[in-house]
């Protein structure tokens, strides 16, 4: 049985895994402009408009997730939320990966570029 103070301890950890995963929003900082997605319509989906993309800020996230890895214990509550909170932040990474290679491919479609095979 976990004591009143650990019961405490694990409600403000998950607590700030949660308000952590509020911080992430991916797909926003992706998406286009409403002009630009004008733009890509009458154009007929046939030219890819120049996008700029900023920077993805995630300190908010990374603030989060340092203050509530500080509340870890060693109850099996806590090697359950650190288990998920470790395969959210695989996920987090992966999707900022992603943000990368989008990036990337938009880019060499907009600079005109095309594959080249071997």
């Amino acid at each position: 049985m976990l004591s009143v103070k650990d019961k405490k301890r694990i409600s403000d950890l998950s607590n700030l895994i949660y308000l952590a995963s509020r911080k992430v929003k991916i797909l926003k900082h992706i998406s286009w402009s409403e002009n630009i997605r004008i733009d890509f319509f009458k154009n007929n989906f046939k030219k890819i408009p120049k996008v700029t993309y900023s920077h993805y800020d995630d300190s908010d996230f990374i603030s989060l997730i340092k203050e509530a890895e500080k509340l870890f214990g060693d109850t099996k509550y806590d090697i359950w939320l650190k288990t998920n909170l470790t395969f959210y932040l695989i996920i987090i990474i992966s999707r900022s990966k992603l943000i990368s290679s989008f990036k990337g491919f938009i880019t060499l479609f907009q600079n005109g570029s095309s594959l080249r095979r071997d």
